[in-house]
């Protein structure tokens, strides 16, 4: 029982001794009417009404008019002797007072117990959060000195060969300067898997890096000496999240500010295309609002339904106040300087799309990768790869620090004008989440008079993510959506007759409903835009050279076994075999193609850059698919439709055997000519 409990209860037993006290004396007592209306002299008795005198005693009837008990009469007394008794005033007031003065002091000790228990739980308050405090530093410093050592012995830290012998020059914290942060332990390995399953990259390493971790200046040395107009425009940044890790967000953010110029970034226009990770809601807002350098910068909208990439960015353009603006995705580390040059290129030429240099963060360690200097391209099935830039181009150039002129952008990252933009055609709103929209937007700004360009003073890191959310998506709840649609659209609008090359790949994609393109289709005369073959011609003529009209392929579509009647498929992402044909393309599309003018050589593939061939040569050999040139055997000779596939640097044909089914492998035999090792594609062209 506590110490304020019992005080209580000694007060009230004082408290009922005082008034069985009082009731004692007396002085709760009533006085007889009658006795009162006797004379003041002699002795007066306390009788009360309906009192009965037997045999000298008094027998009294407590009642009233209602026949009820008295109630003051209730604690009376009757004495048996017949005088009066009195109660001197001067005792009762010593009484009064004593009772006054003993509830004083009950009531100040009630006082202090409730102080001190107000101050035994402030100290065991304080208590718990120092103990709280320094468990948090004891596991801080755990972690870091385990961080440091494993990461020594992984050889992040170099050897300082300035300094003494054994002494280690060691970055401050994790990841800092752009250096690796591994994870050890199998449970924590075990975690960081799962989680980079779910990312497509290492939150665990991410949350142990700091928001603001320094990356060293990635620039080419001439570009230390460029000197930028004091007039560009100011920027207006969109970037678009669902569904990311908070640490990789906001190191995005800080990276932005930090990196910088203060008066050139006028807002962030942060879009959350309807997130439903819970700390993306009031954890990211409160770490905007509470820090100085975002909150005044970083503006946060959000989707009430998934709109996709596409249109969530013609949300953000729509709110962006400033005269440019540049796109970034949710992903990225900015490095010093970047933003000065892009800024700088689209001033010159208010009709260029000016990217930076993508650079490569590590999904696993986060390490900051320099890449080699690559343009953008595009395969015929539409999809984005990174090219050489070629020999033209780099003659056109005067110094290594030159824009260059890129055929397709990446789509993540550039800037632009926001008028030009909107003049332009913005995006395609028809196009859903996700894909093919940074082709789309460079056909059309190259055809309608603009130009694209990779900026090399201006670098910036970007995790390409193992897994991409926005791929994995419903519309409205109600039906799946079709990304592939968003080939079509571009196909139909802005390839002509090249279109074909797409459809050959994915046939599906004929029959696709791609929706109304009557309203880009009339963009596209309004704005007076080139040809296709104009673009391949003026602005990407490596890809004309691989077209039939230029004698690149010689056969393609579906290859099929003669003695099966299944095709062949890429069936693992490594080996070929039989399955059922499908009629889908895909990696049942086979082509073959003559590489280069002049020579004999031709190579089978299903990509523009991936080959058939084998890595032995003995009988028997497996067939596989890699990228070409590198290590396969992978020359072939083929005699027309329902001919044989003979590898001419081994001197045997591709077969399946007599008892060949769906999933059958592919392998090199002995030239037998029998149905087993005869094929057919699709489609055959005159050379």
């Amino acid at each position: 029982m506590r110490v304020s409990g019992r005080i209580r209860i000694l007060a009230a037993l004082f408290a009922v001794l005082g008034l069985y006290a009082l009731l004692e004396l007396g002085i709760l007592g009533f006085r007889c009417p009658q006795s009162e209306q006797q004379g003041s002299g002699g002795s007066h008795k306390i009788i009360p009404e309906n009192t009965e005198h037997k045999d000298n005693s008094i027998t009294v009837h407590l009642t009233s008019a209602t026949n009820k008990p008295s109630t003051g009469f209730r604690r009376l007394r009757l004495r048996e002797q017949d005088e009066a008794r009195t109660t001197p005033q001067s005792d009762v007031n010593v009484l009064s007072l004593a009772l006054k003065e003993m509830l004083s002091k009950v009531s100040r000790l009630e006082d202090l117990a409730r102080e001190d228990r107000n101050r035994s739980e402030a100290l065991i308050a304080r208590q718990d959060s120092f103990l709280r405090d320094i468990e948090a530093e004891m596991k801080k410093e755990t972690f870091s000195r385990r961080l440091k050592q494993e990461a020594a012995d992984d050889d992040m830290f170099q050897l300082d060969r300035r300094a003494p012998p054994r002494v280690l020059t060691v970055p401050v914290g994790p990841g800092e300067n752009g250096k690796a942060t591994y994870i050890h332990g199998r449970d924590t390995r075990q975690a960081a898997e799962q989680l980079h399953n779910l990312y497509g990259y290492s939150v665990l390493v991410s949350d142990v890096i700091s928001l603001d971790r320094k990356i060293p200046d990635q620039r080419h040395k001439l570009c230390l000496q460029e000197e930028y107009p004091d007039d560009l425009p100011q920027a207006s940044v969109v970037m678009i999240f669902y569904n990311e890790a908070l640490s990789v967000v906001l190191r995005s953010l800080h990276s932005i500010v930090s990196q910088s110029p203060p008066h050139l970034i006028g807002e962030i226009i942060l879009v959350d295309d309807c997130s439903d990770k819970p700390d993306l809601m009031f954890p990211l807002e409160a770490h905007i609002s509470t820090n100085s350098k975002l909150r005044n910068k970083v503006k946060v909208l959000r989707n009430p339904k998934r709109e996709g990439l596409i249109r969530s960015r013609l949300k953000g353009v729509q709110q962006a106040q400033g005269p440019a603006v540049v796109f970034l995705d949710s992903h990225i580390e900015c490095t010093p300087g970047w933003l000065e040059p892009l800024l700088a290129r689209i001033r010159k030429n208010n009709s260029t799309v000016a990217c930076p240099v993508i650079d490569h963060i590590d999904t696993k360690t986060f390490a900051y990768e320099q890449l080699r200097f690559l343009a953008g391209g595009f395969t015929w099935d539409l999809n984005f790869m990174w090219i050489y830039v070629n020999k033209e181009e780099m003659a056109r150039r005067k110094s290594p620090i030159d824009p260059v002129r890129c055929p397709v952008m990446a789509g993540g990252l550039f800037a632009i004008y926001k008028d030009y933009f909107q003049h332009i055609g913005a995006y395609d709103p028809a196009m859903e989440i996700y894909g093919g929209e940074n082709v789309e937007m460079s056909f059309r700004v190259w055809q309608c008079g603009g130009r694209v360009e990779t900026v090399p003073c201006s670098r910036v890191g970007h995790i390409e993510r193992t897994d991409k959310p926005y791929l994995y998506v419903r519309s409205n709840d109600t039906k799946d959506i079709n990304i592939e649609v968003n080939k079509a659209r571009v196909a139909e609008v802005w390839m002509d007759q090249y279109k074909r090359y797409l459809y050959a790949r994915q046939p599906n994609l004929k029959n696709i409903s791609h929706g109304d393109i009557s309203e880009r289709q009339a963009l596209r005369k309004r704005l007076g835009c080139n040809s296709f073959q104009w673009y391949l011609e003026n602005v990407y003529p490596d890809r004309l050279e691989h077209t039939v009209e230029n004698g690149f392929f010689r056969a393609w579509g579906e290859l099929r076994n003669v003695h099966t009647g299944l095709c062949l498929d890429f069936m693992d992402g490594r080996g070929v075999g039989l399955w059922d044909c499908h009629g889908q393309g895909g990696q049942q599309f086979f082509a073959l193609r003559r590489p280069e003018k002049g020579k004999a050589i031709q190579t089978i593939g299903t990509g523009d850059m991936q080959c058939m061939g084998t890595e032995g040569t003995a009988r028997l050999e497996v067939s596989i698919i890699k990228y070409c040139h590198n290590g396969l055997h992978e020359s072939w000779y083929h005699n027309g439709k329902g001919g044989i596939l003979l590898n001419t640097e081994t001197g045997l044909c591709l077969d399946v055997g007599r008892n060949a089914t769906s999933g059958t492998r592919a392998f090199v035999n002995n030239c037998t000519r029998t149905a087993s090792q005869q094929w057919t594609f699709t489609e055959y062209f005159t050379p």
